[in-house]
């Protein structure tokens, strides 16, 4: 949008996203005012008070951050522009679109039992409407068209995945949904971990068949005791 305008002019407009979840933006291409002009924006579908946006700007010349993105739950943004009565200038010229779903920087493993495990990640910014969630037992990562196993609000940033194998290693994957069809990366590198050993019912049968000396099974240990007659391992 852009704006050639009159002395003592009121402009304001609203910046709506379609989709629940997604986030307005704006970038400034250019900016010419007078030294009285002045021009705001505001997270959400009002103006406020003067100088209580997340920008105020009253120079001759385009904002020193040129691109905004709001952090609105409804995902709008409001710009004001008010000219003063002596001087006219150029005006401005805005570009207006949605904003990409920030990546997450990073995950990580918070805990792990044999059957669940809880993984963090550093919270997006703006924060998403919701977090995706993708874990295998197969190392090769996650693309944007796979379907996550989990998909938890963006309020979070941990979250604990239940019903997993013990004795088993997993790769986790996380990303940003703002939309069903607005996705962040997923984050470069997996959480992995192994879930440990689970606890063995009482009577416990082993035979060992499964055992390639002079390897034992997972999850069984062996101890070697003295006896009177010799030695006798278990």
């Amino acid at each position: 949008t852009s704006d050639s305008y009159n002395f003592s002019q009121s402009n304001v407009v609203t910046f709506k996203p379609t989709t629940a979840g997604e986030k307005a933006r704006i970038t400034f291409n250019s900016y010419t005012g007078a030294a009285g002009d002045y021009i705001e924006v505001f997270y959400g579908p009002t103006a406020g008070a003067i100088g209580t946006g997340a920008l105020y700007h009253t120079a001759a010349t385009a904002p020193g951050t040129p691109t905004w993105v709001s952090t609105a739950t409804n995902g709008e943004i409001t710009v004001r522009f008010v000219s003063d009565a002596a001087t006219n200038a150029a005006g401005f010229y805005i570009t207006a679109d949605i904003s990409p779903c920030a990546a997450i920087s990073s995950a990580s493993l918070v805990s792990v039992n044999p059957t669940d495990a809880t993984v963090s990640w550093t919270a997006a910014s703006p924060v998403p409407a919701n977090y995706d969630i993708y874990y295998s037992t197969n190392p090769t990562p996650p693309v944007s068209g796979t379907t996550p196993n989990l998909t938890v609000s963006g309020s979070l940033t941990s979250y604990l995945i239940p019903s997993l194998s013990s004795n088993t290693t997993y790769y986790v994957w996380v990303r940003t949904r703002c939309s069903s069809t607005n996705f962040g990366s997923w984050t470069a590198t997996a959480v992995t971990f192994t879930t440990p050993c689970a606890a063995a019912n009482v009577t416990y049968t082993q035979d060992f068949s499964s055992a390639v000396a002079p390897a034992i099974p997972s999850c069984n240990t062996k101890v070697t005791a003295s006896g009177t007659t010799g030695s006798w391992v278990t």
